[in-house]
């Protein structure tokens, strides 16, 4: 999953790197305010988070998946002590 999340947020940091200036703001804001207008009932865990993306610029938030997704490989490769099964 978390695989998917960095190669889909690579692959719209790319097209939005084609955009204008202009372009991209006004998609940006657009998205904002979409995520704002959601039922809370219907979408608890985005209304409860939804503003945790605008405080991220969008490197920082590729960074982010990143570190995670190297986190969980490492702990998947890295043998336990014996005696911690």
């Amino acid at each position: 999953m978390l695989t998917d999340t960095l190669l889909a947020h690579a692959g719209m940091r790319a097209v939005s790197a084609t955009l204008p200036a202009r372009s991209r703001a006004i998609g940006e804001r657009a998205w904002l305010g979409r995520r704002a207008a959601l039922c809370p009932e219907q979408f608890p865990a985005i209304s409860r988070h939804f503003s945790v993306p605008a405080m991220c610029d969008p490197d920082e938030m590729f960074a982010m998946l990143l570190d995670a997704l190297w986190a969980s490989v490492t702990a998947a490769i890295t043998p336990e002590p014996a005696g911690q099964r």
